[in-house]
């Protein structure tokens, strides 16, 4: 089985802050290295996540974050050896999007979102062929004083989105958040 994973946390040499994208063929018995985003500072270099493109085998998404470095990567297998990266070419999708999770769906993607330029707690359908999105949820809270149900643009963060028995999950969290939890849908478009 084939896994495309990156790293997320802070490197342990300070002279090294860069963020490297991991690619595995045996189900994680051994590792190669296939990208690397450089970088020189401490600022907040990540990968929120990396998935495999519903309909094309050999192109892998990858969700850079925070801030300045936020993109959405495509790295495309070019080449003889996935081990190699050399045999990978990396474009820049030029979204303004930062998902922080995703789950294939059909031929399209679920994106879990946690902000930076957009709504907070949002999933969307991301159509990899037109590059477009579609909200599928966006988070309400009760406020007692207007008795309204209002937006929560920066309430909560979508952490992870998986698929058990046919149930799509979306867990989102954030400390002190009103509208936390785990959220459900039987078609993953009506949460």
């Amino acid at each position: 089985r084939e896994i495309v994973i990156g790293e997320y946390g802070p490197r342990i040499f300070a002279e090294d802050f860069s963020k490297r994208i991991y690619y595995s063929s045996d189900s994680g018995a051994t590792w190669s290295v296939i990208h690397t985003i450089p970088k020189s500072d401490t600022s907040d270099l990540h990968i929120h996540f990396t998935a495999w493109h519903p309909t094309h085998t050999n192109r892998v998404y990858v969700s850079v974050g925070d801030g300045t470095f936020r993109q959405l990567l495509e790295l495309d297998f070019v080449g003889l050896d996935k081990t190699d990266p050399e045999s990978w070419s990396a474009t820049d999708r030029g979204l303004n999007i930062q998902p922080t999770s995703s789950i294939v769906f059909g031929d399209k993607l679920i994106f879990g979102l946690d902000g930076i330029g957009m709504k907070t707690g949002t999933l969307s359908l991301f159509d990899p062929e037109t590059l477009r999105e579609s909200s599928l949820l966006e988070l309400y809270v009760f406020d007692s004083a207007s008795g309204l149900y209002l937006q929560q643009s920066n309430d909560t963060y979508i952490w992870g989105i998986i698929r058990v028995n046919g149930i799509y999950y979306a867990a989102a969290y954030r400390d002190g958040a009103e509208s936390n939890g785990i959220y459900a849908s039987q078609t993953g478009l009506c949460w």
